[in-house]
């Protein structure tokens, strides 16, 4: 499943305001727990599809 973009900026936000430090942190973070697999809608992300996704996103999103 790749996440849209309003799911993987909602991530990150949630990753910084957790202080999550790491890609690995998400993506125990998500596995480990139900509500946050709820939130995201998803059951697992693995960090090579994090960062592959995040890769992607157009620069205009993040200097906005």
């Amino acid at each position: 499943m790749q996440f849209k973009t309003v799911q993987l900026l909602k991530l990150f936000i949630t990753g910084q305001l957790l202080n999550w430090d790491s890609l690995c942190t998400i993506e125990s973070a998500i596995r480990s727990d139900e509500e946050f697999q709820a939130e995201f809608q998803v059951k697992s992300i693995s960090k090579s599809q994090l960062s592959r996704r995040m890769n992607s996103l157009p620069v205009e999103i993040t200097q906005a």
